[in-house]
C-alpha cells in the first residue's frame, strides 16, 4: 500500500514542510500535523524494472512538460530528485537517481557520443525541448568533444553534403547571387530585411511590413499594392533590386516612404533617380512620403491603430 500526506483542511496533497509545520499550497493553511490517505493504484507511479515505456513517458510529461516551471525554477544542481518524485506521487524503488539518470531512464536513451568511432559519454546540460515519441532531446551535448564534432562533420562533408563537393566556389557563389537577384526582380522572392530607421518588422492581420511607417501608410491607403514593383539598378559596381514601397496602378503613382534624415543618402538618391526614369517611360508619377505626411495624417487617423498599441507607441513622435 502507498500513502500520501494530505492537508487536513482541504485534502490537497501538495504540502510544504519547514521542519516545524506543514503549509498547504492550495488553501495556504498551516498545521503541525497532516493526514495520511491511502492512494488508489491509478493515483501514483512506481519506478522499477517492470515499468513500461508508455508509463515512463507519462511520468516524463508530468514532470518536465506539465510541471516544468515548478521543477526547473532553480539550478539543476539544486534539484532534489527524491523530494520532487515524492511531491508528484512517484515512488522510486531504486536506491538513488540523479536528474540526469532519471531523464535517461524515462526516455530509455543513453548519453553516448553520436560519433560511431567514439563511446565516450556526453555532457548533461539542461532539460530542454524533448520529443517523447522518438526519445530525442537536447539535454545532452551530441558530441563528447570538439574533436569528435569535427571528425563527424568532415565525414558528412565528404559523403552527404553536395555543397562541400563544389570545386569552384567563387563561380557557385556568383551563380547563386544571380539567381537570387532574378527571383527578387520577378517577384517570386522578397528579402526578409527591415528598415533600420523605422524600428523593426511589423505585422498587421498576418501581413508583414518592413516598418511601422509602411504599415500605417497602408492602413490609411488600403487600395495600394505593397512591394510589387521591382527596379534593377547598379551601386558600387554591383547589381541590386529596388523594391518600391507602394504602387497605385489605377492612378499610376509610385509611393516611397522615406524620412527626411534619409533623403540625402547616396544610395537613396540613386534609387530615386531610377524610379523617376521608370515612371517617365511607363507614364507614372513618383511621390516620396516624408515626415511631413505623418505629422499631418497621424493625428487624424490614429484611431485606426487602436488594435495595435505597439505601433501607436512607435509613431507617437507624430502626435
Amino acid at each position: 500500500m502507498r500513502f500520501d500526506t494530505v492537508c487536513k483542511y482541504c485534502d490537497y496533497h501538495i504540502l510544504n514542510y519547514n521542519g516545524v509545520q506543514y503549509k498547504c499550497t492550495k488553501c495556504n493553511k498551516r498545521s503541525k500535523n497532516a493526514l495520511e490517505r491511502e492512494l488508489k493504484p491509478n493515483e501514483y507511479y512506481i519506478l522499477n524494472d517492470k515499468i513500461t515505456l508508455t508509463t515512463k513517458h507519462e511520468i516524463f510529461n508530468l514532470l518536465f512538460i506539465n510541471n516544468k516551471m515548478k521543477i526547473l525554477n532553480i539550478s539543476l544542481e539544486k534539484i532534489d530528485v527524491k523530494k520532487t518524485l515524492k511531491k508528484f506521487k512517484i515512488f522510486n524503488e531504486y536506491k538513488h537517481l540523479t536528474l540526469e539518470e532519471l531523464i535517461l531512464f524515462l526516455l530509455e536513451k543513453d548519453n553516448i557520443c553520436i560519433n560511431k568511432k567514439c563511446n565516450n559519454k556526453t555532457v548533461f546540460r539542461r532539460v530542454g525541448k524533448i520529443n517523447v515519441e522518438n526519445s530525442k532531446d537536447n539535454s545532452h551535448d551530441l558530441f563528447c568533444s570538439k574533436k569528435c564534432l569535427h571528425s563527424y562533420r568532415s565525414k558528412n562533408m565528404i559523403n552527404d553534403n553536395s555543397v562541400h563537393k563544389i570545386k569552384d566556389r567563387v563561380s557557385w557563389k556568383k551563380n547563386m547571387s544571380i539567381g537570387t537577384l532574378k527571383s527578387i526582380e520577378n517577384g517570386t522572392c522578397t528579402p526578409n530585411i527591415t528598415n533600420s530607421w523605422t524600428h523593426f518588422e511589423t505585422k498587421i492581420k498576418g501581413k508583414s511590413y518592413r516598418s511601422t511607417w509602411d504599415a500605417f501608410f497602408h492602413i490609411v491607403n488600403n487600395d495600394l499594392e505593397y512591394e510589387t514593383i521591382r527596379l534593377p539598378y547598379y551601386f558600387d559596381g554591383k547589381k541590386h533590386i529596388y523594391i518600391v514601397d507602394f504602387v497605385n496602378k489605377k492612378d499610376k503613382i509610385l509611393y516611397e516612404i522615406k524620412p527626411d534624415s534619409e533623403r540625402k543618402n547616396e544610395r537613396n538618391i540613386l534609387k530615386e533617380k531610377v524610379a523617376i526614369e521608370w515612371c517617365i517611360v511607363n507614364g507614372y508619377n513618383y511621390k516620396i512620403i516624408t515626415n511631413e505626411w505623418f505629422e499631418k495624417n497621424y493625428p487624424l487617423n490614429k484611431h485606426l491603430l487602436n488594435d495595435y498599441p505597439s505601433i501607436q507607441e512607435k509613431l507617437k513622435q507624430f502626435e
